[in-house]
């Protein structure tokens, strides 16, 4: 997915929910916000979580990608939003 899904930081805070947004900072800098959410919603697993994956020069990438992520029924995992930052 990509960052078109993505919701504003506040919006994603009044909803509480699983969310990617992106903004940038007072450098004009892209920056992203990750919200998983809680793990368990009004007594129903949610399984939401962020993960972070950098990325390093020694392994050639130039991007940290940041990825809201879910875990379903049967243990699999589903990338809900998706977006990355060039370093």
């Amino acid at each position: 997915m990509d960052s078109s899904n993505s919701i504003t930081q506040s919006h994603a805070m009044e909803l509480a929910r699983a969310a990617l947004g992106t903004s940038v900072n007072m450098k004009w800098q892209k920056c992203i916000f990750a919200n998983s959410a809680t793990w368990i919603d009004k007594k129903t697993p949610n399984c939401t979580f962020a993960l972070i994956e950098p990325g390093t020069p020694a392994n050639g990438s130039t991007k940290i990608v940041v990825n809201v992520s879910q875990y379903g029924d049967t243990g699999a995992i589903t990338t809900l939003y998706q977006d990355s930052l060039s370093i």
